[in-house]
Formats: C-alpha cells, structure tokens, sequence
C-alpha cells in the first residue's frame, strides 16, 4: 500500500512541475507577444529550470533576439538544437546570431546544418548567401545566390546580392548583366539603379551611365552624390550644359565637394566660361579633389 501512495506522489509531484513549467511558458509567450522581451526571457528562464525543452530555449534566444543579447540568444538556439537535433528554424537562428557577432564560419555552419535539414529553405541559402559576402568569399556567396535563382528566377534580392559578388571579383560584364535584371525587377530601388550606372561607367558605356544615373536622381533628388555621379557622366559625353546643371544641384546639396567642383570646372573650360572655371577649379584646389588632373595647370590655364 505504501509503495502505490509514494508512486502516486511522485505522479502528481512530477504532473505539478510540468503544469508549472507550462505555466512560466506560456506566460513568457504572452510577454514576448506583447513586445516585453525582458519579462518574457525571464519568465523562459522559470520555465526552463523546472523542465529544459527545444521550445523553451527556442523562444527564450527570442526573447533574447528582441534585447539584442546575440550571445545569449545563440547560446540558446544552439540548446535547442539539441533536443531537437533537425529543429532547422533554430540552426537558422542561430546562424543570424553569430552572424551578428562576426563570427562568420559557425555562422557558416550552422546555417549548412538548416540547409541540411531542410533542403528547400532557399532563404536560409540567400542568407548564408550574405555571410559568405560578408567573409569575403565572393565566389561562394555567387554560388548560394544562383541557387536560390535557379529555384525562383524572380528573386530580385538575389540578383542584386550576385551582382555585388561580380563586381568585388572584377567580372563587370556579369554584375551589368545582374545589376539591370534588378532594377527591371526592383524599378525605384536608387541603389540597383547606382550600381548599375557604376558598372556601366567601369566599362566606359557613358551614355547608358548616364540613363542609369539620371533615374537614380529622379527616385531621390536630395543625395549630392546622385547628382555628381550624373554630372561626371555627363562630361564624359561631352554634354557639358547639362553636367553644368546637374554639379550645381550637387553644390547646392555639398557645396565643399571638390570632385563637384573639379567637374563643373572641367565643364565651363569646355563650353569657353573661362572665369567660372577658374573659380571651380580653385575652390576644388582648396576643398581638396581627389579625381582628375594636376589642379594647378587647371588653374594656370583658366586663372592667368
């Protein structure tokens, strides 16, 4: 009689720390639905010391996502993968975690494990995708990015992430061909449009430079540098009037940009504004031009 009562003890005993740990649990979920990551992770916490589980250390490194504690949050995707070993969200998670941490190979890793355990999460492919970008592993990041454009031929992200790949590995032909699938597919993205205006330029095609580039400031008007990138190209044209008026919208945004200045020096010497360039082209000499010729025979020719 004695043996079934303590058997019966330790039945509702065990029945009451379960119930207890679901308890924390929920509460903590709750929270973390709410936006109180805190109180959620601490709630978590109660629920983890009366029974460890995937789910609990799964939301708790949650918790610790929204709180920007990414040594935590890691240290508990990583908990949760091991009582669920193909628990492929966390392996994700985990990932981001120590992505974030700049620890780029076991960021590398644990999402290869996501991968593994669920061969159709493309996004988790982009993303390892970015890390290997990130790590300089140009090659490789290209590889993850045709994948993933090999099962959607849409994926705007991934033509622009490729693009950049290409552009690092010097194969400009590639990164044009990438950079204008992107704006085709992402038409008022500024920086697809600039990237593409840049690799246009890097392969001296000015004039589609300057298409690319005179989109760019009509998705955002407000940025000197889209103008100076217009204005530059617009030289390279020979279509000084307009370089002219696009460097002053550049000047009027930075009026201290002596590449600007240089430009629209270069500018008003052509179209014979002598007095305007040596103006520019002083004031370029003093704002410190990184681009172009030897600013002082600029001057001389223009200023004497």
């Amino acid at each position: 009689m004695m043996k079934y009562l303590m058997l019966l003890f330790l039945f509702i005993s065990f029945h009451s720390l379960s119930q207890s740990a679901a308890d924390w649990f929920n509460r903590g979920k709750e929270k973390l639905d709410k936006g109180d990551a805190q109180g959620a992770a601490d709630d978590f916490t109660r629920s983890l010391l009366l029974g460890a589980s995937n789910e609990g250390y799964y939301n708790r490194g949650m918790a610790f996502l929204y709180l920007e504690n990414f040594s935590a949050a890691a240290s508990d995707f990583r908990y949760a993968t091991v009582y669920k070993k193909d628990d492929s969200i966390a392996y994700y998670f985990l990932g981001e975690m120590l992505r974030e941490q700049g620890l780029y190979i076991e960021s590398i890793a644990a999402f290869d494990k996501a991968i593994f355990y669920k061969k159709d999460f493309y996004f988790t492919v982009f993303e390892r995708g970015n890390v290997k970008y990130e790590f300089k592993k140009y090659e490789d990041a290209a590889k993850d990015f045709t994948i993933v454009l090999e099962h959607d031929s849409l994926e705007e992200e991934a033509y622009y992430s490729r693009a950049l790949c290409f552009r690092e590995l010097k194969d400009f032909k590639s990164a044009l061909k990438d950079f204008k699938k992107s704006t085709e597919l992402m038409p008022n993205n500024q920086m697809a449009w600039t990237d593409l205006g840049d690799a246009y330029y890097k392969l001296t095609v000015y004039d589609s430079a300057v298409i690319a580039y005179k989109k760019v400031t009509e998705i955002e008007a407000r940025s000197s540098e889209y103008w100076f990138n217009l204005g530059r190209a617009y030289n390279k044209i020979l279509a000084y009037e307009l370089a002219i008026t696009a460097l002053n919208k550049c000047l009027l945004l930075d009026e201290y940009s002596g590449d600007a200045l240089y430009e629209i020096g270069i500018a008003y010497e052509q179209t014979g504004n002598k007095t305007a360039a040596c103006e520019a082209f002083t004031k370029a000499n003093l704002f410190g031009a990184v681009s172009g010729e030897n600013l002082s025979e600029a001057i001389e020719r223009n200023c004497r």
